[in-house]
């Protein structure tokens, strides 16, 4: 065996587990259950017939695509608003018009018209079919980020341990529930993957990779707004290279297309930031009102696991126990890498300030929200997988230098398998109604049935072909996961 293959295996071992997670969260999460997913993908089918920037809310969700939503199991929030059957009931309430004002209009405009010319081009679809097309594309997004998680690992020094960060991704439930619902989100991760791995700081540079990363980091915040995190990293990067004809291309190449998406914002929104909370023009809150304890720790509990528009949550203790993980890894990488020398201390630095910038988008959002609410709850965490890739090696990067880092690191991943196990029998109970709770959705059991009944019961709430598809995905994820961390657990030392 080659020295390099131990690696390699593992790898592409912890992609295989991450592909199969992502279709996992594809096809267990009910149809039209993930957050807001109803108006994203009003927004994408509307670009496929009329392919424009629209105003906010000046479109309203396509009648046929309601007609059609309502025809499956939904969560109570959607079934209220869509006049559909609730998880777990038989009869439908009266048919009530729908006219609702699309809101996602807000969003920058990339994905919904990529996503809006691949379903014009394609033979025309159900709104199912639709749903599971965007779907399945958002989770090869959210896949190649996780190539290019495990690359940068490499390129950073992780050595035999750069399949770390690539599991990571795959066992926190909330990276694929995330990215894999109809949203802009699996994009702007992609892009904003795309442009801190082809500008890292690294010995051998190839003008090539920097021209994709800048390029990918330019049209980052046209796929979401929180892409303007890649900025300073690109900018740093860019004004290093050589000669100046080189470095002013770069510069035009991620300046360009934020300078238009500004000016066009400013002209169609009236704003240059159009969240929903600024176009509503809701007065600033002082900054002292703010809960922000509160805030951070719905952040980082909706960053772990985030059940959709079900709103199905664990006991507090459960969200505690990852979250502290993910906290200690980061202020070990934060207090160990910058010993490694001066270029690991560039590449954290480069690494460290989108992420901690993304932190402090939400926080805007979180204060923009509550002044137009006064709520308390904050943003949501699982805005912050756009930053996954800076995210999954802060976390593992000193986990991976330190020698005896392995056996705490696999029981980290341990646990995150624990937690996606839980994740997706939850998920596959309350599709059915099966999901007992109490309070604000606090999970408390599992109604009992038969197997007959509960099959049964599962394959009436979606296709029956993304059903089948769904169980054997998540029961050959639960063994590769097994494998992968059984294997590092049992197996032959690492090579450094």
């Amino acid at each position: 065996m080659t020295p390099g293959a131990p690696r390699n295996n593992l790898t592409k071992i912890a992609l295989l587990l991450l592909l199969l997670r992502l279709l996992s969260a594809a096809l267990l999460l009910p149809p039209w259950a993930g957050f807001d997913e109803p108006y994203h993908h009003g927004y994408a089918r509307e670009s496929a017939a009329r392919p424009a920037w629209p105003r906010f809310r000046e479109i309203l969700l396509p009648d046929g695509l309601v007609q059609e939503i309502r025809q499956w199991p939904l969560p109570d929030a959607y079934a209220r608003d869509f006049a559909g059957r609730r998880y777990g009931a038989a009869a439908l309430p009266p048919w009530n018009a729908f006219q609702g004002e699309n809101y996602e209009t807000q969003q920058s405009p990339l994905y919904y018209f990529l996503a809006g010319r691949a379903l014009a081009v394609l033979p025309a679809l159900s709104g199912i079919e639709e749903l599971y097309l965007l779907r399945l594309l958002n989770a090869f997004c959210a896949f190649l980020v996780g190539v290019l998680i495990g690359f940068t690992a490499r390129a950073v020094g992780f050595g035999e341990r750069s399949w770390m960060p690539v599991a990571f991704v795959a066992l926190v439930p909330e990276y694929a529930l995330a990215l894999c619902r109809v949203s802009n989100d699996a994009l702007c991760a992609l892009l904003v993957a795309a442009a801190l791995a082809g500008t890292l700081p690294v010995a051998r540079k190839s003008s090539k990779r920097e021209v994709l990363g800048c390029l990918a980091g330019g049209l980052a915040p046209w796929a979401k707004l929180y892409g303007v995190v890649v900025f300073p990293s690109l900018c740093w990067r860019s004004f290093r290279a050589r000669p100046a004809a080189r470095r002013a291309a770069l510069v035009v190449l991620w300046s360009v297309p934020l300078l238009l998406l500004a000016f066009f914002s400013w002209r169609i929104h009236g704003h240059i930031l159009p969240l929903q909370e600024n176009l509503l023009a809701a007065p600033a809150a002082p900054l002292l009102d703010v809960p922000w304890l509160r805030g951070v720790w719905t952040i980082a509990k909706t960053h772990v696991w985030f059940s959709g528009m079900s709103f199905l949550v664990f006991p507090t203790w459960l969200y505690l126990i990852p979250v502290l993980l993910i906290a200690c890894g980061f202020v070990l990488t934060v207090a160990s890498v910058p010993a490694a020398g001066r270029a690991a201390r560039e590449k954290l630095v480069f690494l460290l300030v989108p992420f901690m910038l993304f932190w402090a988008a939400l926080a805007y959002h979180a204060w923009r929200s509550f002044s137009l609410s006064g709520a308390p709850g904050g943003t949501g965490g699982w805005y912050l997988w756009g930053a996954a890739l800076p995210e999954a090696l802060m976390v593992l990067w000193g986990v991976a230098l330190w020698p005896k880092g392995k056996p705490w690191a696999l029981a980290g991943l341990g646990l995150f398998l624990l937690l996606s196990v839980l994740g997706d029998i939850v998920l596959f109970a309350s599709s059915t109604g099966r999901v007992l709770t109490k309070g604000a959705g606090h999970v408390t059991g599992i109604s009992p049935a038969s197997l007959d009944v509960w099959l049964g019961d599962f394959l009436a709430t979606r296709p029956r072909a993304a059903a089948i598809g769904a169980l054997l995905c998540v029961a050959l994820s639960w063994i590769v996961a097994i494998l992968l961390i059984g294997k590092r657990r049992n197996g032959e030392e690492e090579r450094s």
